[in-house]
């Protein structure tokens, strides 16, 4: 019998070839759901029609900020699971455009909930969602599915561009697309759990927002301040000093009852603004972070995962780019890597995380899957 769960990985930069070594590494499965992540850098109309000319399941994925296959973090290239035998039934639906999500959210909602009705009563349900990361709509869309599907976990990441921030696009239907989600829903009778890691605390340095624009995610003051000036300010640097890897280990933190959770900061703008990878409102008091060890904190969460479902056949991991610059900035991406090679991790650097009704920054969400019973 063969597998259920089979990653595959190839870096041929040509897409025929590309999808022709993905079939031959998932043979003899023939899988019922693909998931795949792949570098911006592909002729994404030729990998498209390879695609959708060599599977015959359904198959959806992204373009990313940088794959995680086999072996862990890897730039280029493209990375896929596939899910056979009956592990897992998917139907994805397409949610297009996001400017009518909560609409749409409602309606796959109660697709959903029928096909639930009718389908067999002791399987169990999940929800994954890939969306254009450079959208904005995360928030609005991840708040209406939840809330519309009600008890159903939902995981998923925001599509990337190698952080060029021009175009990303999710895969549905044999083609990629712009402002575009694909949800996934999907029943199973293996074990499985939903998972979110972060590895920042908050300090005791606060700051005000005092002035945003929802819009685009910019913060413009903080303290009364032009943002930029007041965080390098609170961090003690100059503004010249402030790059991503600064924010990748010293990010604001928003507070939602006992939770903290990350609004990363993307770029600084002219006029020392912020644009962040999540929304934030004016009036908001946000936590300067400071970051603990990152590869502790993953080791906790798969031992958790094993302590709830045993060893599992396959972890779907949405990583937020911003924890790869950390960990390359520090030297730990090779640790990072044989911890992801020995769990069976696959996924991608993402532009934001989605998990349940929360669209957030710089953690890890994933799915993890149990043996079957």
């Amino acid at each position: 019998m063969s597998d259920p769960i089979v990653f595959a990985f190839s870096t041929d930069p040509d897409p025929v070839a590309a999808v022709a070594e993905l079939a031959a590494r998932f043979s003899p499965c023939v899988p019922d759901l693909i998931l795949f992540f792949c570098s911006p850098g592909y002729d994404l109309d030729a990998l498209g029609d390879a695609l959708a000319g060599t599977f015959a399941g359904t198959v959806v994925g992204c373009t990313s900020a940088g794959q995680i296959g086999p072996d862990g973090f890897a730039p280029g290239g493209i990375c896929a699971m596939a899910l056979c035998g009956g592990a897992v039934r998917a139907t994805a639906h397409l949610v297009q455009p996001l400017s009518e999500c909560h609409l749409q959210a409602v309606q796959i909602a109660g697709r959903v909930h029928r096909q639930a009705e009718l389908g067999d009563k002791n399987v169990r349900r999940f929800g994954l969602l890939l969306c254009d990361g450079l959208s904005m709509c995360e928030e609005r869309l991840a708040a209406a599915l939840y809330q519309a599907l009600g008890a159903i976990p939902v995981v998923g990441g925001s599509a990337g561009d190698d952080m060029a921030y021009v175009r990303t696009g999710v895969y549905c239907g044999g083609r990629f697309l712009s402002d575009a989600a694909v949800f996934l829903a999907c029943d199973t009778t293996m074990p499985f759990v939903a998972f979110k890691l972060q590895h920042f605390v908050p300090t005791a340095t606060k700051l005000v927002v005092t002035q945003t624009s929802l819009g685009d995610r910019t913060i413009r003051e903080l303290n009364g301040m032009p943002a930029a000036e007041a965080y390098a300010a609170a961090v003690g640097v100059d503004c010249e000093a402030l790059d991503a890897h600064l924010f990748a280990r010293r990010p604001l933190l928003l507070r939602f009852g006992d939770d903290y959770f990350v609004r990363a900061i993307r770029k600084v703008n002219p006029d020392a603004s912020f644009t962040c990878f999540g929304a934030v409102e004016t009036g908001a008091v946000v936590t300067l972070g400071e970051a603990i060890d990152p590869i502790a904190t993953v080791e906790q969460a798969f031992e958790r995962i094993r302590a709830d479902i045993g060893e599992p056949q396959a972890i779907l991991a949405f990583d937020s780019v911003l924890r790869r610059l950390e960990l390359e900035a520090g030297g730990l991406l090779a640790r990072m890597n044989a911890l992801f090679g020995a769990h069976r991790v696959l996924g991608f650097s993402t532009y934001g995380e989605q998990f349940n009704g929360q669209h957030v920054n710089q953690t890890l969400c994933g799915l993890a899957l149990g043996q079957p019973a």
